[in-house]
């Protein structure tokens, strides 16, 4: 199987599992499992569960320089179908223009100049946050980086690389990153001023 070359080259982040996770910021408290990352930002506190019958992983996804990756239940991170990597930018380090420059580059260096990059209809968190999303695809070949998307948060950015083996079709990539996207949440951080009633 391939093996992503496309990496978010940022330094990982600080990923607790939702079951250690307690803080006053989380109100209305979101739904949280140990296939839910969590991430303490400086605008938000974020929210990243794993779709439908996915599983989290963190230091396998860490290798290959993501900061975690959903994959289907039961496989393994180096045969895995579908591949859903995700890694945390800070704004302060990296624009939204740079990143996208940057990927659009190895996705060329990774696959020739005959692959098609495509802006697609943005999709929405659960929180109401608008991801911009990119669909790769040659229509003379198979290439398994199938969608680039990315949610600005403002002070951090959540970028996301779906891709699949040779024999999956890709509509079950699709349906299990827009399940992913839209089960995502982000809460404004509370200060301990404003916590403290």
């Amino acid at each position: 199987m391939y093996m992503r070359n496309i990496r978010f080259s940022s330094a990982l982040v600080a990923i607790a599992l939702a079951f250690v996770f307690c803080s006053p910021a989380f109100a209305d408290k979101p739904k949280l499992d140990s296939n839910s990352a969590f991430y303490e930002g400086q605008t938000y506190n974020y929210v990243l569960p794993a779709p439908p019958g996915y599983q989290m992983l963190v230091e396998e996804a860490g290798w290959e320089g993501y900061s975690f990756a959903f994959i289907p239940e039961k496989e393994r991170y180096a045969s895995a179908s579908v591949h859903i990597g995700v890694s945390i930018y800070k704004q302060a380090d990296i624009s939204l223009q740079s990143l996208l420059k940057r990927d659009t580059i190895q996705i060329r260096r990774d696959f020739g100049k005959t692959v098609v990059i495509r802006s697609i209809d943005p999709l929405k968190t659960s929180s109401g946050e608008i991801v911009k999303v990119f669909y790769v695809d040659d229509k003379s070949r198979f290439i398994p980086t199938l969608i680039l998307a990315y949610l600005d948060g403002k002070t951090e950015f959540a970028a996301y690389q779906v891709s699949v083996a040779k024999d999956t079709p890709r509509f079950e990539a699709e349906i299990a990153f827009d399940e992913a996207i839209r089960r995502i949440k982000l809460l404004e951080r509370a200060t301990y001023s404003e916590t403290k009633k």
